[in-house]
């Protein structure tokens, strides 16, 4: 796994060093520099290389090697690119970049290969409703928007939601079959979505809803042609 060095480092120490002779307490020193400004130089970049929610999205400027492309559900702040690393604790509180944020990044369960029939991608549930806070809105039975999948070797993916389902932790044990998953999933869905299994791959969305049950969207994959 390719990790840059944290850009919170250098930060730290120059803003630490100013701090102590401006006579500034410690605390909120280290308060911005360890969340706040890891997140506000997270959103520049991430704006600076996606120009529109049309996903105009430069792939070659996503400089990591655990970089597999970008998901954009419309209506939301679900805007982030996709990482899968070599487990799930490291981008708990990494981005994209390998770079130390609190807030996490968007990422794919370490075990999952991209040809798997079901994968699944994991997201915080954050109190300023960033990374995947937003999947809650699915809570609200009118609430469908499109989901897509920009992938960095240019296949575009269409994730079409058949299921949304309060579950618990549990349940979101290492699926192999997709059909089994959409089975499963759709018998627990608090809506009635109305779409049939196909033979499609599923992948799932999946944030914290409480510390012992999970919001988990479910979609079917379409698509996949590269541009």
């Amino acid at each position: 796994m390719k990790k840059k060095c944290s850009r919170g480092t250098s930060s730290f120490i120059l803003v630490l060093i100013a701090g102590i002779l401006l006579g500034i307490p410690i605390y909120p020193i280290t308060e911005y520099v360890l969340r706040i400004l890891p997140e506000k130089i997270y959103k520049w970049e991430i704006n600076n290389i996606v120009s529109d929610s049309q996903a105009n999205v430069d792939h070659s400027k996503f400089e990591s090697e655990d970089y597999l492309g970008f998901l954009i559900i419309e209506g939301t702040n679900i805007y982030y690119p996709v990482v899968k690393g070599d487990d799930n604790q490291f981008y708990l509180d990494h981005d994209w970049t390998g770079g130390y944020n609190y807030l996490g990044g968007i990422f794919m369960d370490y075990r999952n290969s991209l040809d798997d029939q079901v994968l699944t991608i994991y997201g915080h549930y954050t109190n300023d409703r960033s990374r995947f806070s937003d999947i809650d809105k699915y809570l609200k039975e009118d609430f469908n928007p499109s989901i897509n999948l920009y992938m960095k070797d240019g296949a575009i993916y269409s994730l079409t939601v058949f299921s949304f389902a309060v579950v618990g932790v549990e349940d979101m044990y290492e699926w192999r079959d997709a059909e089994a998953a959409y089975s499963s999933f759709k018998q627990k869905s608090i809506h009635d979505y109305g779409i049939e299994y196909n033979g499609e791959r599923v992948v799932f969305l999946s944030t914290c809803a409480s510390p012992t049950s999970r919001y988990v969207v479910s979609t079917l994959l379409k698509g996949g042609q590269a541009e």
